[in-house]
């Protein structure tokens, strides 16, 4: 029979393990390198999940475990995966509508959808595209490497296809634009996991799934990690723009 001491001694342990997911907080140097390349977002807590999958491999190159962490899922860490990525945006439908929202499961630090350049979007060059359906958690570093790491499933943003053409906010869940529910089905989550890993064993250079949740009723988040998760797309939008100032500094990062 467990005390309450050893189970608050275990916690403690367990906080201090896994301590390198804190760093995973929405804070990213592309916010403060390209100031207009994004749109932040204030973010809040889900109140359900549960671990779908787990790149240990990937987590150990991160840093993010011990590289002598069994491959097995343990209740700590599950927690630990559950509150630093079930989470969902506050978005302008939200904030429209004055969703009641617990104020203790919104996060300190907003989180950004990046702008890049789309081609499904009418207006070509890049003014109106980028994440919208997905947010960047931040970065965390290990043996010198910086690892870029970014969520899908969290919700829609002003910047997905679906919220452009209804040319209104649009809530996260809703089907009546196409591009336009902000969620991601747990089978595709799982099936770009797999993926990945098989074209990173046959040493073809890809992001990677870190992480997949289930939020139940089909639907999921799905974690991405790679060490540079900016894309070409991410600098033509500038280029289209004729905005050679905003191109160089994100070029520079780049």
């Amino acid at each position: 029979m467990r005390t309450k001491n050893a189970v608050t001694k275990r916690s403690i342990e367990a906080e201090s393990f896994y301590s390198s997911f804190g760093k995973l907080n929405g804070e990213h140097p592309w916010m403060e390198e390209v100031p207009e390349g994004y749109v932040a977002y204030r973010v809040r807590k889900l109140s359900s999940g549960k671990v779908a999958y787990f790149n240990f491999v990937l987590a150990k190159e991160m840093g993010l475990i011990d590289a002598q962490h069994p491959h097995q899922m343990t209740d700590e860490l599950e927690a630990k995966l559950v509150e630093t990525f079930a989470i969902q945006i506050i978005n302008e439908y939200d904030e429209l509508t004055k969703k009641r929202i617990p104020q203790d499961s919104i996060l300190p630090n907003k989180f950004m959808a990046t702008r890049y350049l789309q081609l499904q979007h009418s207006n070509k060059q890049g003014k109106t595209s980028g994440d919208g359906r997905g947010i960047w958690n931040g970065t965390v570093q290990s043996r010198g490497v910086t690892w870029d790491v970014s969520s899908r499933g969290t919700g829609v943003t002003c910047l997905a296809p679906g919220a452009v053409e209804a040319n209104r906010p649009l809530k996260t869940g809703g089907t009546e634009f196409g591009y336009g529910c902000g969620l991601a089905e747990i089978d595709e989550l799982l099936g770009a996991a797999i993926m990945a890993e098989i074209m990173h064993l046959q040493g073809i250079q890809t992001e990677r799934v870190l992480c997949v949740l289930d939020l139940g009723k089909g639907y999921g988040i799905g974690v991405r990690a790679a060490q540079n998760l900016i894309r070409p797309a991410h600098l033509f939008l500038y280029l289209k723009q004729e905005r050679h100032k905003e191109l160089k500094a994100a070029t520079d990062y780049f």
